[in-house]
């Protein structure tokens, strides 16, 4: 299970609580659990990444079961569009996608 935030106002779904109002519309959040289950919409790697981060860098836009579209870091290689898999909540805080392949 993961904990999103979730907007009363335009319904968009935020990773963490870090921002207190919706940047869209200003709507309140509220937390949501979700079994983080989903598919890749979209997937890149970044050979270049900025300063600090690893190389490659592997990014996954996942369609969440339940939920909307959340940004996560591949933990291995970068996923198929379409593959499924489940998003989890890693000790940094950032969220990590682990593939079902």
């Amino acid at each position: 299970m993961i904990t999103v935030f979730v907007c009363s106002g335009c319904g968009l779904h935020f990773p963490s609580d870090e921002i207190r109002r919706c940047p869209e519309c200003g709507g309140t959040l509220s937390a949501k659990e979700l079994e983080g289950r989903g598919r890749v919409a979209a997937a890149t790697e970044l050979s270049v990444p900025p300063e600090g981060w690893a190389a490659p860098h592997r990014l996954v836009l996942a369609q969440v079961d339940g939920g909307g579209l959340l940004l996560a870091l591949a933990t291995s290689g970068t996923p198929e569009v379409g593959s499924t898999g489940r998003l989890v909540r890693r000790p940094e805080g950032q969220l990590s996608w682990q593939g079902d392949g």
